[in-house]
């Protein structure tokens, strides 16, 4: 077994018996799900192509990112007792985000802009196909 492998096993069962308050994982939850880097670099990987609107294909992963983190809280914890309540504290953080998001988009551009209902209309659409 090499080092790496080892040392990520470790790890990995270290951090699973490690406690972790609903806050702290729904923070963590949180900053993963608005956390830029990755998607970065899955554009970086994009193809250099004329017709690949690259500011929509960012803006879409993003959203598709937060929600499938929110989504992943109600999958994965389905039986557990802190799932409404991890969740709620998941989309509370991202609520008040969105409006922070709304507010500048809507000073620097001068319409009203609506984070929040972008995001739940965006997961009606992504529903509807699924």
């Amino acid at each position: 077994m090499k080092v790496q492998e080892k040392n990520l096993k470790n790890i990995m069962n270290e951090a699973s018996l490690e406690k972790v308050s609903v806050e702290k994982a729904s923070e963590d939850l949180f900053d993963f799900a608005i956390d830029r880097s990755d998607i970065k670099l899955i554009l970086q990987s994009l193809p250099e192509n004329k017709k690949i609107n690259r500011v929509s294909v960012e803006y879409e992963i993003q959203l598709l990112k937060i929600l499938a983190v929110g989504w992943s809280i109600s999958f994965f914890l389905d039986e557990s007792s802190l799932r409404k309540e991890l969740s709620e504290s998941f989309w509370n953080a991202l609520h008040s985000f969105s409006q922070q998001i709304s507010g500048i988009s809507s000073s620097s551009t001068g319409k009203e802009i609506d984070y929040f209902n972008i995001l739940k209309e965006r997961l009606d659409t992504y529903l509807k196909v699924l």
